[in-house]
């Protein structure tokens, strides 16, 4: 009976690492996908490339992501970067679907004043589903190192109780990017603070919407130590709040 032919581990090893990193796209998801599909020998490596950054844009790719690691939990040791939320308008044009976790952020009390036939989702009540992440999909991340903030959530006490989750997860040490909008000084120092093992940050044209906002008088004590701090078109208030770090001495790079 004739064998079949085996290509060697390292020949077939070397082709799904160049789909990974050395083709002409960054990552060549359909030839990594393929790969996948090949054989069972080909689908962990091709599945630890596919898996090594994930892009989280709404609360409809959280939830099915979810599902995928609680279902393959292997799949979970493969995450290194996690990028989160969208940049402008919704990209699944759902504006009427805000988190449901957090539609009692909206003040309908009797004594608030407002018409609730009147009141329109906040765009950034559609990034609540973020709060989440630390909560259930984090714990299951275990080699996790940076995390991506595409835009923020609104922060309030019901979405800082759930994003100050994001503390006890120290094994995020290497790369923490911040876009979009706070509203103050505080919101951002205490949102940095959420990230004390964090060794290099990026602030990209971070805005504080709060005109008159200063930044906090007493530093947080989780504060991290960074190693490299990158900001992009600072605001005053944004660099307000950067110069009352006291750690910001031990910064080695600038950019």
């Amino acid at each position: 009976m004739q064998q079949s032919t085996r290509l060697p581990v390292e020949i077939w090893e070397r082709i799904i690492d160049f789909c990974a990193h050395d083709s002409e796209v960054d990552l060549d998801s359909q030839s990594l996908y393929a790969c996948a599909l090949t054989c069972r020998d080909w689908l962990l490596r091709s599945r630890m490339h596919l898996y090594d950054v994930v892009n989280l844009l709404t609360a409809d790719h959280f939830q099915r992501f979810l599902t995928v690691i609680r279902s393959n939990p292997t799949s979970g040791t493969f995450v290194r970067e996690l990028s989160l939320g969208f940049a402008g308008s919704d990209p699944e044009s759902k504006e009427g679907t805000a988190s449901k976790d957090f539609e009692s952020t909206v003040d309908s009390s009797p004594n608030s004043g407002r018409d609730d036939s009147e009141l329109k989702p906040h765009p950034k009540l559609l990034l609540n589903w973020i709060c989440m992440v630390p909560l259930h999909l984090l714990p299951l991340l275990p080699k996790l190192r940076s995390v991506y903030f595409v835009d923020l959530p609104i922060f309030n006490a019901s979405t800082q109780r759930y994003l100050s989750l994001f503390r006890s997860h120290t094994n995020i040490n290497d790369y923490l990017q911040i876009a979009g909008s706070v509203m103050s000084c505080r919101d951002l120092a205490w949102f940095i603070s959420c990230f004390p093992a964090v060794r290099n940050l990026t602030l990209n044209k971070v805005e504080v919407t709060a005109a008159a906002s200063s930044p906090p008088t007493q530093p947080y004590r989780s504060h991290p130590t960074l190693t490299n701090l990158g900001v992009w078109m600072p605001s005053e208030p944004v660099l307000k709040t950067l110069l009352s770090w006291r750690s910001l001495d031990k910064i080695g790079g600038l950019v």
